[in-house]
């Protein structure tokens, strides 16, 4: 993640970038700033970045969204990654009236 890239690591990579056809093998997206929550880590409270997927159902005769969804955890207090295949963790989503 370039958020945490030195500006070395920035260099190798668009030096990589640069060779014909890495185009295909690589992709990039602006970083998201995602929402701190307060999340209970080690028996302390302590922020840590979320997102929120709902659910929501297609089908012939229109669009349905769940009430609730996944609230994503980023476990490392620096990670602005919150899947599971990068350490990430999930939580409870309540929603109320």
């Amino acid at each position: 993640m370039c958020a945490h890239a030195t500006a070395r690591d920035v260099r190798r990579v668009e030096a990589v970038l640069r060779r014909p056809g890495a185009g295909t093998e690589y992709f990039a997206q602006r970083t998201v700033a995602l929402s701190l929550h307060p999340t209970v880590v080690g028996g302390r409270l302590v922020e840590r970045h979320i997102d929120l997927r709902s659910f929501v159902f297609a089908t012939c005769d229109g669009v349905t969204v769940m009430p609730g969804g996944l609230t994503r955890v980023a476990r490392d207090a620096r990670a602005l990654v919150v899947n599971s295949s990068q350490d990430g963790g999930a939580k409870d989503t309540w929603v109320l009236p």
